[in-house]
Formats: structure tokens, C-alpha cells, sequence
């Protein structure tokens, strides 16, 4: 028998400098891909609270061209969704 979890890949590019970087704009990013994961898993019969989400940013130094990853675990707040690495 094989079983397997249920897992759907959202991906979304942001170009961006993190010095500038809005966290109302990033937030209503991440927040947008969680509406729409959402909307799909309810279609697949599955409860918002059966969803786990783990995020995943690429990030590099200007001046570099060595890529880091860093997975970011979701923080439902009051307000805001807040993401810690």
C-alpha cells in the first residue's frame, strides 16, 4: 500500500530589495497564496484546519551570487500572517 500526504506547490517570484521590502506588501502576498490553497483543498474535500503551510524563500546578497534558502514556518496572528525563519 502506498499513501501519500496531499501537496500542492504555490509558487510566486518577488524581485526585490529586503532593505525596501514592504511586510504589508509580503504579507498580502503569502496571504493571497493561502486563499487560493484554500479555495483548492476545499474543492478537494479537505478543512482549513487539515492544511499545514511551509514557505520557502530564495534569497541572496547583492553583491553575490551564492543563493539561500530559508524555510519559513506560518504564525496565524490576529492582524497579520507573521513568519519567522
Amino acid at each position: 500500500m502506498l499513501m501519500s500526504d496531499i501537496r500542492h506547490d504555490f509558487i510566486q517570484t518577488k524581485i526585490l530589495s529586503f532593505q525596501n521590502a514592504s511586510m504589508d506588501e509580503l504579507n498580502a502576498m503569502w496571504k493571497s497564496q493561502i486563499d487560493e490553497a484554500h479555495k483548492i483543498l476545499a474543492a478537494e474535500g479537505l478543512k482549513e484546519d487539515q492544511a499545514v503551510f511551509t514557505f520557502i524563500a530564495d534569497m541572496r546578497y547583492a553583491d553575490r551570487n551564492i543563493r539561500y534558502r530559508y524555510r519559513l514556518r506560518l504564525i496565524h496572528g490576529k492582524k497579520k500572517i507573521v513568519l519567522k525563519s
